[in-house]
């Protein structure tokens, strides 16, 4: 079972090359029980990786940041408001139809933990530079593929 001290520890060891690069702060744990999530920022950006039990998947968010300090998940489990952040699967979708095709079951822990958060650290490399780095312009265009996305569904959005 993966838990969220675990989850954090990985993701300081797989991601060590975007924290290095980029200045991003330790990983550390949050979520609850039943949904262990990962959380690291520097100066503009935060990282979430979220455990799905149910599904036995894994999630990884950008988040803009506000000024000021910024959680967006407190230690017990409940959410701060926070309207900026995408899934990183939106992205690549968004910059690399082709890639997002052969890697559909990315998320899915099929054989480590480690071996997930890895598949994420070359997809953040390679596509969030400009994420990691402050620039937020491309979050427009995620914007309208999550609200297609929730109209294809009939879902209503809580942020827009």
């Amino acid at each position: 079972m993966i838990d969220y001290e675990n989850l954090a520890k990985i993701c300081n060891e797989e991601f060590e090359p975007i924290k290095n690069k980029y200045g991003f702060e330790d990983f550390y744990p949050c979520g609850t029980k039943y949904t262990p999530k990962a959380f690291a920022k520097n100066e503009t950006t935060g990282i979430l990786f979220e455990y799905e039990m149910r599904e036995n998947c894994i999630s990884e968010f950008l988040y803009r940041l506000p000024e000021g300090d910024f959680e967006p998940t407190r230690k017990d489990g409940t959410r701060i408001n926070s309207n900026e952040f995408y899934d990183i699967l939106d992205l690549l979708s968004l910059r690399n139809s082709t890639e997002s095709d052969s890697n559909n079951s990315t998320g899915f822990i099929d054989e480590s933990l480690n071996k997930t958060i890895n598949s994420y650290l070359e997809i953040t490399l390679r596509h969030a530079e400009d994420i990691l780095c402050g620039d937020f312009s491309v979050f427009a265009e995620l914007k309208k593929i999550v609200i297609a996305r929730a109209k294809k569904y009939g879902v209503q959005l809580r942020r827009t």
